[in-house]
Parts: C-alpha cells; structure tokens; sequence
C-alpha cells in the first residue's frame, strides 16, 4: 500500500460527482444498490465504495480543474484499490463467495485494461480467465444471479473482452445471449445504460464492446431461429 492516498467526506465526493459527465458520475453505482450489497462481505464492500471515489476522481483528473494534490492522492488511491482487489484472496484466505471473486476479477481486468493493452493470447490474460471462468462456474449460473443479473452482465462482458481470439470467447457470449434476454435487451444502447453503473468507459471498452454485443445478438438470433 502506497501512502497519502485519498480521504474525500461525502459532501466533498458529491461536489465532484455534480461537475462530472454523466457517465464518469454513475462509475460504480450499480454495486451500491440494495438488492446487490447483500451478495458482498463487509470488507468487499467497503472496498467497492471506496473505489468509486478513486475511479470518479481518476477519470475527471483530465478533464476538471484538480488541486495538484487531489490529483496525486487520486491516484495514490487507484493504485492502492488495486492492490486490495489483488491481495483479497490472500488476505482473506478460506472465505468461498464466488459471485464475490467473479465479480473482484472481472474489476482487476476493467482497470488492468487502462494500465496497458492486454493481450488475450498472453499468459497473464489466460491464467486470468481460467480464474474468472472457474468462479462464474462456481455460481449459480442458470439464475443469471435473479437481483444481480445486471452485475453478471457486466463480468461476462469483461471475460468475453479478455477472450477475443480465444476459445473461451463463445461460451461467454452464450452467457450474455442468455443474461441479456433474461433483462430484455433489445439494444447496444440500453446494454451500455446498464454497464455504465458499474465500471465501463467508451474511451478504453466501446469498440470490443460493441463487437461482443453484435456476436450476442447473433447468437440470440440464431437461437430464435432454431428453438
């Protein structure tokens, strides 16, 4: 852990949130809401707050006016979430939640993706979606998780953007044929509606995501067709 990093008060966060864009001021929202919370342990989700705070202040940094020492503890903060999310299985050794770990993977990709370009053929990328598959697998799948659906969305998104090229890449575009029919998705716009609550941005996911939402609807149509 990287020390200084950032203590906002909530009338503080605020302030930033009401100059942001729209879209950077819904960053993690989604795992806020009450019918998701209850599937995370304390610690998780203070993590998950805290975290927020980083992201909206990460992705502002370039666009807003920051105090030079908002933006150095910003991202102090950013680096330091990183390193939680990362050490949490260590940290928490024993604990078996696996929507949890499922859903603290798919974070490690969405910031990992703005760090560097990760390639899906490189070691790192594999081994990471070994992890990430063999905690979707874990979960009740067949629910599509019923309250936290839009959460798992979100996860198989970032597990289908890891995978282009790969043979993993159709079964998590089957997975998102079925979650995203299960909310009744009928566009890449109410998709991304969705996404943004969580952690997307267009600037580093809309191309790869917009091409997984047309091999979903592919699917989805094809399945339509048959069944």
């Amino acid at each position: 852990m990287v020390p200084g990093d950032l203590r906002l008060t909530d009338e503080q966060f605020s302030k930033i949130l009401s100059r942001c864009d729209p879209a950077t001021a819904r960053l993690g929202e989604g795992f806020l809401d009450p019918e998701i919370s209850p599937f995370f342990d304390g610690e998780m989700f203070q993590l998950l707050q805290d975290a927020r705070k980083a992201w909206v202040c990460f992705e502002s940094i370039g666009v807003y006016d920051f105090h030079p020492d908002i933006k150095r503890q910003a991202t102090i903060m950013r680096v330091n979430i990183d390193h939680r999310l990362l050490s949490y299985p260590f940290d928490h050794y024993g604990t078996h939640r696996p929507m949890q770990e499922a859903i603290r993977q798919a974070f490690v990709t969405f910031s990992s993706a703005h760090y560097c370009v990760v390639q899906p053929s490189s070691k790192i990328a594999r081994c990471h979606v070994e992890d990430l598959q063999n905690a979707l697998t874990m979960t009740d799948l067949k629910s599509c998780w019923g309250t936290a659906s839009k959460a798992l969305l979100w996860v198989l998104f970032h597990g289908a953007h890891l995978t282009f090229g790969q043979r993993e890449r159709p079964w998590f575009v089957t997975a998102l044929a079925r979650v995203s029919q299960s909310l009744q998705l009928q566009t890449w716009i109410q998709t991304r509606a969705i996404l943004v609550r969580f952690y997307y941005v267009d600037r580093v996911f809309q191309d790869s995501f917009r091409k997984i939402w047309e091999e979903v609807e592919l699917v989805r149509n094809s399945l339509s067709s048959w069944f």
